[in-house]
Order: C-alpha cells, then sequence, then structure tokens
C-alpha cells in the first residue's frame, strides 16, 4: 500500500485543480435560460431591442466604466413598483448592445440579459430576489461603454397592470379602444392624470378611458397613422399607495 500513496496523492491533486477550473469557467458573463423565450421585439423600424432567452443564476465582475444614465431609464430611483415583475426600459440615442444587471447588496451583481436596438426593455421579477433590489444598464454611447449609477427599487402594493405587455391588432381607420386589466385598485376611482404614456409617436393619437370591471380603456384615435407597427409603455402612478407600473402596448395589423 505505501508504494501507491504518492500515486493517489498525485490523482487527487489532479482532480482538485479539474475542479477549480470547472468551477472559473462556470462563473463568466453567461446570460441564462429559465426555459421560456423573451424574445420581446415587435415588427417595426424602432431598433427594439430583443432579450436573451431567459438569464442565469452567476455573479459577474463588474470593469471600471464611467458612469452615466442612458436617456429614459425606468424605473426611476426610489421608486415603488406596484407589479411583482416588471420591464426596465431605457433607450440609446443609437444602435447599441446593452445588458441588464441586477443586486440585491450593490456587490454581487446578476447579468439578467443583454438587448440590441434603441429602445430597449428586459424584465426582472421581486420574487426571484426580495422585495427591495438594484439596478444598473451598461450601453455604447459616443464609442465609448457606460454604466448607469445603480438605482433602488422596492415593491409596493397598489394598482397594477396584469401583464407586461399586451398586443392589439387595429382594424379599420375610426376611433378604436382596447381593454387593458388592472387589480389593486379600479381605475374608476383615480384620476386622468394618474395615466401616462410614452415611446409612441408624438402625432399618434393614444389616451386612456375607465372601462367596466376594473378594466381600463387605451384608446387610439389616429389608427390611420399607423403603418404596419408601433409600440410604445402606458404608465399608472397610484398616488394613494405612491407605487408605479408600466405595461408595454404593441399596435399592429
Amino acid at each position: 500500500m505505501q508504494k501507491w500513496k504518492p500515486l493517489i496523492a498525485s490523482l487527487i491533486v489532479i482532480a482538485l485543480a479539474l475542479g477549480v477550473m470547472a468551477l472559473w469557467k462556470c462563473s463568466g458573463d453567461t446570460p441564462a435560460s429559465n426555459g421560456g423565450s423573451t424574445d420581446n421585439s415587435p415588427a417595426d423600424d424602432d431598433g427594439t431591442s430583443t432579450g436573451d432567452d431567459g438569464f442565469t443564476w452567476v455573479t459577474t465582475k463588474l470593469d471600471d466604466l464611467p458612469a452615466l444614465d442612458p436617456l429614459g431609464l425606468w424605473p426611476r430611483d426610489g421608486q415603488r413598483i406596484a407589479s411583482p415583475e416588471f420591464n426596465v426600459m431605457w433607450e440609446t440615442s443609437d444602435h447599441s448592445d446593452c445588458r441588464l444587471l441586477v443586486s440585491t447588496d450593490r456587490l454581487d451583481w446578476y447579468v439578467m440579459g443583454h438587448t440590441s436596438g434603441k429602445r430597449h426593455f428586459l424584465p426582472v421579477n421581486f420574487g426571484d430576489f426580495e422585495s427591495k433590489l438594484y439596478f444598473a444598464v451598461e450601453f455604447d454611447f459616443q464609442d465609448k461603454r457606460y454604466r448607469s449609477k445603480a438605482r433602488e427599487v422596492t415593491f409596493g402594493n397598489g394598482a397594477r397592470f396584469n401583464q407586461l405587455e399586451h398586443r392589439f391588432t387595429i382594424r379599420g381607420i375610426d376611433t378604436q379602444t382596447f381593454d387593458v386589466a388592472m387589480t389593486g385598485r379600479d381605475p374608476a376611482d383615480m384620476p386622468p392624470n394618474a395615466f401616462v404614456t410614452g415611446w409612441f409617436p408624438l402625432e399618434l393619437g393614444v389616451g386612456t378611458l375607465p372601462g367596466e370591471s376594473g378594466t381600463l380603456l387605451f384608446v387610439l384615435s389616429t389608427p390611420e397613422i399607423v403603418r404596419g407597427s408601433t409600440f410604445g409603455w402606458l404608465e399608472v402612478y397610484d398616488a394613494a399607495a405612491n407605487t408605479y407600473d408600466r405595461v408595454l402596448i404593441h399596435l399592429g395589423h
């Protein structure tokens, strides 16, 4: 047995070295799969982002980058979000490859996905983390790489949309309305200025009206302007709960 001890010791050292190499390889910047598709790009010409198919629960080492927030980064720092799952949204002045990072302690950062385009959105779920989390976005601007300042958001019960996005089909040229389901509060009890829109073309006439049975009516008054497809977001602010929520709305023929 004594003559085999050096060989056994050598084999143990080799096995440990291979294990360390495997762990190092798995700790890279890899977007993860959760078994579902998150292709969120509509068929339009806005250069909309397309997310990865899920994300991997791995931490990533952050390179030193100058701090700069992209255009329209949402949610804003310190906001309370009423939906357990929400889309982080932002814009870039030119086509940019971006990535979304999320953390619970601002020490360990998780790569939530990548996007490419001018308008970007990727989902985050409080259920995967805690009721408070931090996020940051990396993007390109004028041939340089930047990272937004870390923003803190928390979960709060309030008026929220039932899903992350809607896809509505436009029929005809008359004013049209589409039902948007909500929970947490009856839209009829909320003031008109509780709802705002963004990303839609400026000439596109959109708005909201209270619907029936706790629904909100999304109103399109100029359907003839839409050529092919377009999209934007609808936001609700619940003053009673001090919470926000957004839903993406895609319009097409």
